[in-house]
């Protein structure tokens, strides 16, 4: 998901489209595999997560999850593997924030960094979220560094969130905006400020973040 920066109104910019190249490097089998998965679990109103090989075999899935969480199953090795889950997208509002939903959480790239996972994806009713990791790895070696950088990113979403709601909050407070008005300017603040802090924080590892839209 990339939304512009422009202000608490979340217009995304003409430059920021779907990555067409999301499944770039994808066997056909892997592909064929996250395609019938996806489409699945995309719409549940909970969380699952899978995770396959190279060449689309399952290694495990979960079987249960709340709407904004699930977990991996113990006893398997997820290095290389391709993880993929659903955000259902709870709380959001049905407008540009409810239509695109959450890219990921710092708790979704710590999973993957700490498991040297190749790839994570999330997926949302309308997008495809992914992050790759390079081919010389994902530049963290330890949990703890898995866990600061997840912190990096939790502290960028909430500066940012905090920006673009100031002035709408304020507009509130004084009678200028209703308060529908200003629970979709919240909701796309948080949309907004997590890819701002996503973004940024694998530009400074070299990660691929994309995001492809499926509807």
């Amino acid at each position: 998901l990339y939304m512009a920066d422009r202000g608490y109104r979340g217009r995304p910019q003409r430059g920021e489209r779907a990555d067409r190249q999301i499944n770039a490097g994808h066997s056909r089998g892997l592909d064929a595999a996250l395609s019938d998965t996806e489409a699945k679990i995309r719409k549940l109103k909970t969380e699952r997560i899978y995770a396959f090989d190279q060449n689309g075999k399952e290694i495990s899935h979960s079987t249960r999850g709340t709407s904004t969480s699930t977990r991996l199953p113990d006893g398997y090795s997820y290095k290389d593997a391709i993880l993929t889950h659903n955000h259902p997208g709870k709380g959001l509002t049905n407008n540009i924030a409810g239509r695109i939903g959450r890219s990921f959480s710092s708790a979704d790239i710590a999973i993957a960094v700490t498991h040297n996972a190749a790839e994570v994806r999330a997926i949302t009713s309308s997008y495809t979220y992914s992050m790759k990791r390079p081919k010389n790895g994902w530049g963290i070696s330890t949990p703890r560094q898995a866990v600061n950088v997840a912190r990096k990113i939790k502290e960028k979403r909430n500066k940012y969130f905090n920006a673009y709601v100031a002035k709408p909050s304020s507009d509130y407070t004084h009678g200028r905006m209703s308060r529908e008005q200003l629970s979709i300017v919240w909701d796309r603040a948080d949309v907004v400020s997590t890819n701002k802090a996503l973004r940024e924080v694998a530009k400074e590892y070299g990660w691929d973040y994309t995001r492809k839209r499926t509807s």
